[in-house]
C-alpha cells in the first residue's frame, strides 16, 4: 500500500510551466537553421581566405 502511494508521486504528471504553439516551435527551428547556415559559410570563407601553406609554416 505504502509503496503504490509514494511511486504515485513520482509519476503524477504536472500541468506544463510554459506551452509553446507549433508554429512558434517551427519558426525558432527555421531561425536556428538561419544562423547554423550564416555562420557556416562566415567560417568557410574565412578558412579559403588562409593558404595552408603559410598556416602550416614554422614561425
Amino acid at each position: 500500500m505504502l509503496p503504490v502511494r509514494v511511486l504515485s508521486l513520482f509519476l503524477s504528471l504536472q500541468p506544463p510551466l510554459v506551452t509553446v504553439s507549433a508554429g512558434t516551435l517551427v519558426a525558432f527551428v527555421l531561425l536556428k537553421a538561419a544562423t547554423w547556415a550564416v555562420a557556416l559559410s562566415v567560417a568557410l570563407v574565412a578558412v579559403t581566405r588562409v593558404r595552408a601553406v603559410n598556416a602550416l609554416r614554422e614561425p
